[in-house]
């Protein structure tokens, strides 16, 4: 099993770290608002008070907050940001609702640090999220991939064949676990088109 932190618990975020708990790994979960993880906390999940706290001896991070500047916060703030709390070798998985731009920038600074980022964005809304039936079209390094997959145990997963991380060009798939659609790379409409119903759900 694995030491999970979790960034992010709105209705959506805190129903995926309430399957990883599930699942029988060690998760260490922060919200802006601490009594959001009252629940997780009541089930063996640890509250953190920072995200660099959760994110310290963690083997994966996972983030599900609102958009690029709070993306931003919960990664890359100089005194309490995820990043700064994360080890050469653990895995970062980026859910939230965020721009190509923002993400492909991201992407530098866990390059810089040896960390693998999983650019993770999600389809579906709170019952695929409560079931572990969320649709993740993932781009990042395979390896990190099929490291994170039994946190994503019971979800289906598109992985792209091709450059990691979301963008405007055409890609070919290379589907996972009965995934569907076409390539990531081309599904840009399609997560705007999720964006606005996941985004309410999101870390507030």
């Amino acid at each position: 099993m694995s030491k999970v932190g979790f960034l992010g618990l709105g209705a959506m975020g805190s129903r995926m770290a309430a399957n990883i708990l599930k699942a029988g790994h060690t998760v260490t979960v922060w919200n802006r608002s601490p009594e959001a993880a009252e629940a997780l906390v009541a089930s063996g999940a640890r509250r953190a008070s920072s995200p660099k706290e959760a994110a310290e001896g963690g083997d994966f991070v996972f983030a599900m907050v609102r958009d690029d500047k709070a993306s931003q916060n919960v990664w890359l703030d100089a005194t309490n940001g995820a990043l700064a709390g994360m080890h050469s070798g653990a895995v970062a998985i980026e859910s939230s609702t965020l721009t190509p731009e923002w993400i492909r920038e991201l992407s530098q600074h866990f390059r810089a640090k040896g960390i693998s980022l999983l650019d993770a964005p999600v389809s579906g809304s709170r019952p695929q999220a409560e079931t572990a039936q969320l649709v993740y079209l993932i781009g990042g390094d395979a390896k990190a991939l099929s490291a994170a997959e039994p946190l994503l145990k019971g979800s289906r997963f598109q992985h792209p064949a091709c450059w990691p991380y979301r963008g405007r060009f055409p890609c070919k798939a290379h589907d996972e676990h009965a995934a569907w659609g076409p390539g990531r790379h081309g599904r840009r409409g399609n997560r705007d088109a999720s964006a606005a119903r996941c985004r309410s759900q999101e870390d507030p």
